[in-house]
């Protein structure tokens, strides 16, 4: 009798030892399936973060290469201003209406006008009569034709006074020839 209870308790060991590793198998199958799920998803979130790293990589390059243009920009304004202010030629800017957008001090020191008398006016103001139109068609012609003129004219400052001035006009035209 106590061998049929050792053979009995044998064969429920047996039975509860080969349920135990049939789940244990299932539970490390589900464990590895999980791990290559979980490896592959991190494989997929580096590479991501591999793009977006060579993606910043490239942005900041491009960034630092527009950041060193602007400071060169920079540099050419400061040095242009500072040309512009310490000519001793008087310098009027105007946009391509004729419109006065800026002199410089010289500009100032010969016809008495500040640049806020003057921001936004024609030269006309410094017009002094002594010129008729077919002078100034000649020399708005040449200046739509090359671009330039140069010449002596007559003008008239902020204190009425008439004196001769030697002129040159350039147009600065935009990509547009505007």
């Amino acid at each position: 009798h106590i061998r049929t209870r050792f053979e009995a308790l044998t064969a429920t060991y047996d039975a509860g030892y080969n349920r135990a590793n049939l789940a244990a198998a299932r539970y490390r199958f589900a464990l590895f399936a999980a791990a290559l799920l979980v490896t592959a998803y991190l494989a997929y979130l580096f590479q991501g973060l591999v793009r977006a790293r060579d993606s910043l990589a490239v942005a900041h390059r491009e960034l630092g290469e527009r950041y060193a243009a602007q400071l060169e920009s920079e540099k050419q304004l400061r040095l242009h201003a500072t040309a512009f202010h310490a000519a001793h030629d008087g310098i009027t800017l105007t946009d391509a209406r004729g419109n006065i957008l800026e002199v410089n001090p010289a500009f100032t020191r010969i016809t008495g006008y500040t640049r806020d008398e003057v921001a936004g006016k024609n030269p006309r103001v410094l017009k002094s009569g002594r010129h008729d139109k077919a002078f100034y068609d000649a020399m708005w012609s040449q200046i739509e034709e090359t671009g330039s003129w140069r010449g002596e004219i007559w003008n008239r400052n902020k204190l009425g006074e008439i004196y001769p001035e030697l002129l040159s006009i350039s147009a600065v035209r935009d990509r547009a020839n505007s």
